[in-house]
């Protein structure tokens, strides 16, 4: 992990993702990241208790985070910030790709 990427966390919208028990990626929108301590490397981030991503990742321990720019398309927060998981393939209504 690039722990100067820690530094540059600051007030702004997030995309957490995870997977479901089916492997099927799922996600929302947050707005509220903090980083706790750099050595280990660890961020708190705030998510809705009774959300299907925060049950998800619960149960799996594993989660990824995303900064979205200022130009983020409205298309984006409405997808993850509006739509539930549960019910709703977010990740197939945009384009992206995975990483390390």
């Amino acid at each position: 992990m690039d722990l100067e990427a820690l530094f540059k966390i600051s007030h702004g919208v997030y995309l957490t993702g995870a997977k479901d028990n089916n492997n099927r990626l799922i996600g929302s929108c947050i707005d509220a990241v903090m980083v706790v301590e750099v050595a280990p490397a660890q961020v708190m981030i705030s998510l809705g208790k009774a959300s299907y991503t925060c049950e998800n990742i619960l149960k799996n321990k594993q989660l990824t985070l995303s900064v979205l720019g200022e130009d983020v398309s409205d298309n984006i927060i409405n997808i993850f910030g509006t739509k539930s998981s549960k019910t709703e393939d977010k990740w197939a209504q945009v384009s992206h790709h995975l990483m390390n």
